[in-house]
Formats: structure tokens, C-alpha cells, sequence
């Protein structure tokens, strides 16, 4: 199936529930603007019913909204291939593993359990010292470093941050640093931009 078709089919089921799947929906997003993305994508006709990997070797299989019949199915349909994890909502990636595991597929990482906690009006801000502000390529070694530092903590099973990525983001004004009496104390990111709704990503306080 190709892209547009795909996107034409599952996007308008994604986007009904656009924080829960924020994920799936911004990997889209990006591959329209890649007209050799590389994406495998997989449907299951059910509008929604769907799941997608980037042609990146550390990145796993991401699951749009399927149940356990269709994660079953999805196994099998993917069973040569070489991938390091799957993402699903709620049960589905369970039913995933599953299913690929009866199959002969064997995964080394545990399961990380992880929520996503969703602002649906301005947040009032605590009364705590500092301000916020952009990052610049002055602060570079430092965000490459909190970065590093929040994939070991978080995503451990990812491939290491590359020091362009780190860059390109400050470029485009998509890291932000947390000062306190003149110097740096937290980080966070703006992860993707969607119809309705931005996801942040990388908030990291060192110990």
C-alpha cells in the first residue's frame, strides 16, 4: 500500500484520538516530507488497524489501534523481519510479543510500561525560581550531554543521540533550558507538532 493511500485510510481513526497516538501520527507526518522515507507499512483494512516502522535499524514496529486477533496477524506478516522492539497502546503490544515469541521471535528487552500525560488547557506554573528559555548551539555540549543522559535513563534500548540531531533541533528551536541564578538546571523539547496537539519530549533534570 503506498503512503498516501495508507495515510488516507488510518489517518482520520488516528487523529480521533490524536494524544494517544501522537507517535504513529508524527512518523507519518515525517515521511511525507521524505519522498524516499523507506517506511514499512502494515494494514490490516480496519481503518486504524495499522503499524509502521522507519527504515532506521534501532527503531521498532509502532502499533496504530489493534487488537489481539490483529497483533496476531501482524506477528506473523512480520516474522523474517529483524527489529529491536514494538510500541503499542494498552494491551496491544503484549498480544504482539506474544505472538511473534510462539513464532520464534526472541526479545531481550523487558516491557517498559510508560504513560502519556496530556494537557487539555494552559497549565498554571508553580511558584519556583527561574526562567525559561531557548537553547543556542552555545549550549550544544551541554544538551548532547543531557540528551545522552535521557536516553540511558529512559529509552536505554535506542541507539545513541547523534550530536547532528542535538544540533539540528536547537537550529530549529525545538530545545528549551530551565535557568535558575544564571545557569542551566533542566531541559525539554518540543517532540512532534500535530493538527491539534505538540508532544514534548527529552525533559530531562540531571541528579
Amino acid at each position: 500500500m503506498e503512503l498516501a493511500e495508507f495515510i488516507a485510510l488510518h489517518g482520520p481513526a488516528l487523529e480521533a484520538n490524536e494524544t494517544r497516538h501522537n507517535l504513529i501520527l508524527g512518523l507519518l507526518e515525517h515521511a511525507t516530507d521524505e519522498p524516499d522515507h523507506g517506511y514499512l507499512l502494515w494494514s490490516l483494512d480496519v481503518p486504524g488497524a495499522c503499524a509502521l516502522k522507519t527504515p532506521l535499524p534501532a527503531h521498532g514496529i509502532v502499533l496504530g489501534e489493534l487488537n489481539a486477533a490483529q497483533c496476531a496477524e501482524l506477528a506473523q506478516i512480520t516474522a523474517g523481519l529483524d527489529y529491536p522492539s514494538v510500541t503499542g497502546h494498552d494491551d496491544a503490544s503484549r498480544w504482539f510479543v506474544t505472538a511473534a515469541e510462539a513464532l520464534g521471535m526472541r526479545f531481550q528487552a523487558k516491557a517498559h510500561a510508560h504513560r502519556i500525560h496530556a494537557l487539555s488547557r494552559q497549565p498554571s506554573r508553580p511558584d519556583v525560581p527561574g526562567t525559561a528559555r531557548l537553547a543556542t548551539l552555545d549550549d550544544a555540549d551541554l544538551v548532547f550531554a543531557w540528551i545522552s543522559a535521557f536516553r540511558d535513563e529512559a529509552t536505554p534500548e535506542d541507539a545513541p543521540p547523534l550530536r547532528a540531531y542535538t544540533d539540528d533541533a536547537i537550529l530549529k528551536d525545538r530545545l528549551w533550558l530551565w535557568h535558575v541564578n544564571g545557569a542551566p538546571v533542566s531541559m525539554a523539547g518540543l517532540g512532534r507538532r500535530l493538527k491539534r496537539c505538540i508532544s514534548i519530549a527529552a525533559v530531562y533534570t540531571p541528579p
